[in-house]
């Protein structure tokens, strides 16, 4: 888990195992609020304009971050990085374990 507070700019990453690449697939980024609450799509490689959400991806690397800019408190969720075989957010995708984010 990460803590940080508002107005602060936070990085969050994601790694894929070995043997899986990232260019493989289409990276995703969504969050959840809370235990139960729904999925909420956040932003996706190469995503042209994700207001304060950037998606950084490294496919060479194996390395697709989140940066949040101008942190919210309302932006405590946790996160989770997907990758999916289609480009389509609707699409069945593999998620990793999420990070959780507080903002006090």
């Amino acid at each position: 888990s990460q803590l940080s507070h508002p107005g602060a700019v936070v990085t969050l990453g994601c790694e894929m195992g070995p043997g899986l690449s990232m260019s493989s697939y289409t990276m995703f980024w969504y969050r959840q609020s809370s235990y139960r609450a729904p999925l909420e799509f956040v932003t996706r490689e190469y995503a042209e304009d994700s207001g304060r959400f950037r998606p950084l991806l490294d496919a060479s690397n194996n390395n697709f971050s989140l940066q949040i800019n101008q942190l919210l408190p309302t932006d405590s969720s946790t996160y989770f990085c997907a990758a999916s075989h289609s480009d389509a957010d609707t699409d069945p995708a593999y998620f990793g374990p999420g990070t959780r984010l507080t903002v006090l």
